[in-house]
């Protein structure tokens, strides 16, 4: 087959069947049909709860049917992040007694604004598929495995001993600006409920707070990539594969309790899973089971950890502020709050979630009016009733809630149909690389950040997906010559 024929034979079967958007446009038409009538009594809500997710369930299946064949990820976590955030949550509350009659600290929702809520999740979901379908262009995926790197992993040596060297300086930083290990240690353990020398004034960084968002990203690309080379057992020897995992377990470890949020365990957990079922899903799942059990183990310990020190801090408070309550993962709900403060507020914000993550990691003692969420600022005010300036922490209203208090229905549509490309064209550029290349780990860091995403598009958890690529091109930068000797059995 030639060059040209395979390009030809990897495009997505998804891209010549419109029934993904057959579907979604369904489902976005009943949500407008049912919020036209007003339909708000308890039935109705009911019924449209049900109508959305199975239309979601049936996209879900449709795109495994698609990923069996294609190994295609970008659609999938979408849909599946989708039914996570909002379909399942939706369906839950609609089927309680008070449904969406309930009221936060300055702010009350009810029924219309939760079927105003379906109508733009189902709007989101319909120009994600729109997107997908369009996004794109090979030449700009090639471009891009240009830049993150060579396709082929380093020696042996040379990869373990630039990701021992990368951990051992994160780890420097926190140890020596905590004053030695002890204190490094206790401030780690103390996640949220201590203030510790590298964190945010308030919601505003210090001067180290930048060299703490590397370092961190740093930590999570270390254990990621390092689960990943263990669980599709591209390490020889024993004991450079416990050296490697006890390296991904400490880095891991001291990333997730040191940052105290869920959101860093799916960072760092779902680049192993996403790649070693892209990898194994239309073959034989049962082998080589073992290494998803080195996962599980990893996974499972590091989880416990986190979710001990999590219980831990939300009964604790802050310099005389109860700690962040942990949030569940009903953002549907918390979308229905967004459309409730954005009537409240009577304004758009234009919030620009680019803007942010490009001006986010300059240092505000460089750029003191450099541009901050208003979307957080406010709805934290509206939705707790406290200013977050000047007693930190922050609550956000899903992805939608962002983009509508910012935009309107536009942004809800633009950002649908912008996921739906570019998770097309990383795609794309997945299928540009071999199994096994290092090039996979972060695009796998860049599809668990846009599942995370589905809270808020923002700068935190964009950096490690953003250092994994400077990491990658690190990694890699030395790879060709020393091709002959790479460790990494191929495919």
């Amino acid at each position: 087959m030639t060059s040209r024929e395979q390009v030809r034979a990897s495009t997505s079967d998804l891209r010549r069947d419109p029934l993904a958007v057959v579907v979604a446009a369904a489902m976005l038409v009943t949500s407008l049909g049912f919020a036209a009538v007003d339909a708000i009594d308890r039935e109705s809500v009911e019924l449209l709860a049900v109508v959305s997710l199975l239309g979601a369930v049936i996209l879900v299946i449709r795109c495994l049917a698609v990923f069996g064949r294609a190994t295609d990820l970008g659609l999938l976590v979408l849909l599946v992040g989708s039914v996570f955030w909002f379909y399942a949550p939706a369906l839950s509350v609609a089927f309680s007694y008070e449904q969406w009659y309930q009221q936060a600290a300055h702010l009350i929702i009810d029924n219309r604004h939760a079927l105003k809520a379906f109508v733009a999740v189902n709007l989101f979901v319909f120009m994600v598929t729109v997107g997908y379908c369009f996004g794109g262009s090979w030449a700009l995926s090639r471009r891009l495995v240009a830049i993150v790197g060579r396709d082929e992993w380093p020696a042996q040596r040379r990869l373990i001993a630039l990701m021992f060297t990368g951990a051992f300086g994160a780890l420097l930083f926190y140890v020596g600006f905590s004053g030695g290990v002890g204190d490094a240690v206790e401030y780690i353990l103390g996640s949220r409920t201590v203030k510790k020398p590298w964190d945010a004034d308030g919601n505003y960084g210090t001067g180290l707070t930048p060299l703490h968002i590397i370092c961190n990203g740093t930590l999570i690309f270390v254990a990621s990539s390092g689960m990943y080379l263990l669980v599709e057992g591209r390490v020889r020897g024993w004991w450079l594969r416990i050296s490697l995992a006890l390296l991904a377990l400490l880095c891991g470890a001291v990333s997730m309790v040191g940052s105290g949020t869920r959101s860093v365990t799916i960072l760092i957990l779902a680049p192993a899973v996403l790649l070693y079922f892209r990898h194994r899903i239309a073959g034989a799942w049962l082998a080589g089971a073992h290494r998803v059990l080195v996962l599980c183990v990893i996974g499972a310990v590091a989880a416990v950890v986190a979710n001990a020190q999590l219980s831990h801090r939300s009964g604790l408070e802050f310099e005389g502020v109860p700690a962040v309550e942990v949030q569940h993962n009903d953002f549907f709900t918390k979308t229905a709050f967004g459309f409730a403060a954005h009537d409240r507020l009577g304004r758009y914000i234009w919030d620009s979630a680019l803007l942010l993550i490009v001006s986010g990691p300059v240092p505000r003692a460089l750029w003191p009016g450099k541009p901050e969420s208003e979307v957080v600022v406010v709805f934290s005010d509206i939705y707790w009733g406290r200013d977050i300036k000047e007693r930190g922490g922050n609550t956000m209203p899903s992805v939608l809630g962002q983009y509508y208090m910012s935009w309107g229905w536009f942004g809800v549509a633009e950002v649908g149909f912008v996921l739906g490309w570019l998770v097309r064209t990383g795609d794309k550029f997945a299928r540009l690389v071999k199994r096994g290349s290092p090039l996979l780990v972060p695009y796998a860091l860049f599809l668990a950040y846009l599942f995370v995403g589905f809270r808020f598009l923002g700068l935190n958890f964009f950096t490690p997906a953003a250092l994994s690529v400077v990491w990658t091109r690190v990694l890699t930068s030395g790879s060709h010559r020393v091709r002959a000797r790479a460790f990494v059995r191929s495919a």
